[in-house]
């Protein structure tokens, strides 16, 4: 009966397009208004993004064009509550994404997924919207558990991870082929109500 209660009240939620984190810090559900701005972090960021997101590269071959088609996919997905993909703006300016995925109602967990434009690095933003971003889905999708994954070397977000309260459960080694290295890929999770 409790695991019935908790089907149906996600299946009324409905996720906000806008979050207010801060005064300086607000999250908007991923639109193509904003894929030029998406676009010219990532192409400034390429360096700081590589190795880690290998599909950086897609975007060396499809541009501008080829963020507007995936702002425009994700945009889809959360209007049909399949993932939820967040721009981050930062004093007005795009920032970067996060993005809640990989959901799995019967087992009430799910993943983060995010990135920063290297402009803004080291202002702190991405600690305090893991933060919030966690709390959301365990207050509007019920999750019981949240999950980071992320290549052992990728040391930002491996801190960010550990600054927002979630715990190494394993390191696997060589889960990962980014470019032409095998990387240990560290997986670390958040359980919503810890015994």
């Amino acid at each position: 009966l409790h695991c019935f209660s908790i089907m149906n009240k996600k299946e009324e939620t409905v996720m906000k397009k806008q979050i207010v984190v801060n005064d300086k810090i607000i999250l908007r559900a991923a639109s193509p208004d904003v894929y030029q701005e998406k676009h010219e972090a990532v192409v400034r960021s390429r360096d700081h993004l590589l190795p880690w997101l290998p599909w950086v590269y897609y975007y060396d071959s499809h541009g501008a064009e080829g963020m507007k088609e995936y702002q425009e996919a994700k945009a889809k997905e959360f209007e049909n509550d399949e993932n939820y993909a967040f721009d981050i703006f930062y004093d007005g300016e795009f920032a970067g994404c996060i993005e809640i995925m990989h959901i799995s109602d019967k087992n009430r967990n799910c993943e983060l997924g995010y990135w920063l434009d290297v402009a803004k690095a080291g202002k702190g933003i991405m600690t305090q919207v893991v933060q919030i971003v966690t709390e959301l889905a365990y207050r509007e999708l019920f999750m019981h558990l949240v999950i980071i994954r992320a290549a052992q070397k990728n040391q930002r977000s491996c801190s960010v991870a550990r600054r927002c309260g979630y715990e190494l459960d394993a390191v696997l080694p060589e889960r990962l082929l980014l470019e032409t290295e095998w990387h240990n890929e560290c997986v670390f999770s958040k359980v919503r109500y810890k015994k």
